[in-house]
């Protein structure tokens, strides 16, 4: 369930757009697909969020946006 801060995707893009921001931030960071490295969730959300805003206009934030005073990786 989306939060207030939060805009749903719609399911029929959710899939696609997940798999081309790993893809977009694996050859951002410059390492083999499928590598697990610490912090590779912050720039597959970046890459998220910046595919949802310039193609689809939806302004979605990332868990990060969504909880400040978290840790996460």
């Amino acid at each position: 369930m989306a939060t207030s801060k939060e805009q749903p995707i719609p399911r029929e893009i959710e899939k696609e757009v997940s798999a081309r921001a790993t893809k977009m931030a694996y050859e951002k960071l410059g390492i083999p697909e499928g590598k697990q490295v610490m912090g590779l969730c912050h720039t597959v959300w970046a890459c998220k969020k910046q595919i949802l805003k310039d193609e689809y206009g939806i302004d979605w934030q990332s868990p990060d946006d969504l909880h400040p005073d978290w840790c996460i990786d």
